[in-house]
């Protein structure tokens, strides 16, 4: 309400717990300082969310927003979603969850209770760890992840926004992890699938170059804590350091 539109430069970010995580202070800044502007950002990302939801909500609140530029960060969750077991394509990351809870209400406390649990959150990371992943059996999902993305590009055009892909980091890219990285051992079992997973959708997405950013490899040959877990940042270093590429790649966006 109180923007400026001759001063300030308005920015939705759109994503999954990484994005809603992300200090709203630090991309002011660091995009700010790049392309000489004052910015607003607008975080809206919510844990859990896959490009559906995200498609879901630009297409009904980015016009009551109005945005400059959309910065959408995803693709950890919409990969890790389509390896869990009996998750349909095209399905959200809770759904088997919310289908459980409304089919089965009485048992829904037990459900939560299960979900919280590291005991059997254990247990199942143990029984996956003898499972044989094939890319060819989640491709369906990677399709839908790309169309939502491409959907998400189609509808920025047609409402002059610019629009930001961002591929979200993932401490498998990491040639130099911390020792604290290197003993997050709770994931390692599908790390050759994940890994297969992120450049199948990077093959797929057809955005042009200046709407798509791969931050996968900013922490590359970084010695630093950066990940607290497979996908998430220890502090705001991590955060810092994706603020300055995506700012970076905005900078180059205006320029053209």
């Amino acid at each position: 309400k109180n923007l400026d539109k001759n001063n300030d430069f308005l920015i939705l970010l759109v994503g999954g717990s990484t994005a809603q995580g992300f200090p709203v202070e630090i991309l002011e800044k660091n995009i700010s300082k790049n392309i000489n502007k004052k910015v607003k950002v607008i975080n809206s990302g919510y844990g859990g969310y896959i490009s559906s939801q995200e498609l879901i909500l630009i297409t009904k609140y980015a016009n009551i927003i109005n945005p400059d530029l959309i910065i959408n960060l995803n693709a950890a969750n919409d990969i890790l979603h389509s390896i869990r077991d009996n998750n349909e394509p095209g399905t959200f990351f809770l759904n088997n969850t919310y289908e459980n809870i409304l089919t089965k209400p009485f048992f829904a406390p037990i459900i939560y209770i299960l979900q919280q649990s590291q005991l059997f959150n254990g247990l199942v990371r143990l029984k996956k760890r003898k499972q044989n992943f094939n890319v060819k059996d989640y491709e369906e999902h990677i399709d839908i992840f790309v169309q939502n993305i491409n959907n998400i590009y189609i509808y920025c055009k047609g409402a002059n926004i610019t629009y930001l892909n961002v591929m979200q980091p993932h401490v498998i890219f990491k040639n130099i992890k911390h020792e604290n990285e290197i003993n997050f051992k709770a994931f390692d079992y599908r790390e050759e699938i994940v890994k297969d997973l992120y450049n199948l959708t990077k093959k797929k997405i057809l955005l042009n170059t200046e709407n798509f950013l791969d931050t996968r490899l900013i922490f590359e040959d970084n010695p630093g804590h950066i990940f607290s877990d497979d996908v998430h940042f220890i502090n705001n270093i991590g955060y810092d350091l994706l603020a300055q590429s995506i700012s970076q790649k905005i900078n180059t966006i205006l320029q053209e």
